[in-house]
């Protein structure tokens, strides 16, 4: 899969690819390197930790930099997510650990099918893309 097929495949798995390349200025590459990077940068497991061992202050952060992040990159879905697991989080802390973990489980749902896309592409350009 090229980096062509990839941008038009985008919009499948909730990304607005038009408003995520007017952010990054039109430049694709830019964009796609930054894109290639979600899975690891979304940290869910350290969220997850952060949740169980009870350390809020680390639990807003990765949170709060996971809103960023998929608002940033136009990923709609992910973005709303973040949005309603910080919303809960500033309403209740981690009074309600079961809510935040659905939401996680609703951000791991929404993620999936980009994530298996970004593989897909990762496995013809292992190094990330044509950059």
């Amino acid at each position: 899969m090229d980096s062509d097929a990839l941008l038009a495949a985008l919009p499948q798995t909730g990304v607005a690819v038009s408003e995520a390349l007017n952010r990054f200025m039109g430049n694709q590459e830019l964009y796609l390197s930054f894109l290639l990077r979600l899975p690891q940068a979304m940290e869910l497991p350290a969220i997850r930790q952060a949740l169980q061992q009870q350390q809020a202050d680390v639990f807003y952060t990765k949170i709060h930099n996971l809103k960023g992040l998929s608002g940033n990159l136009s990923l709609l879905p992910i973005a709303q997510l973040s949005q309603q697991l910080l919303e809960e989080y500033r309403e209740h802390g981690l009074n309600h650990p079961q809510r935040l973990e659905s939401i996680l489980q609703q951000i791991d749902a929404a993620a999936a099918p980009l994530i298996q896309l970004l593989k897909q592409y990762g496995a013809v350009f292992p190094q990330g893309g044509p950059l």
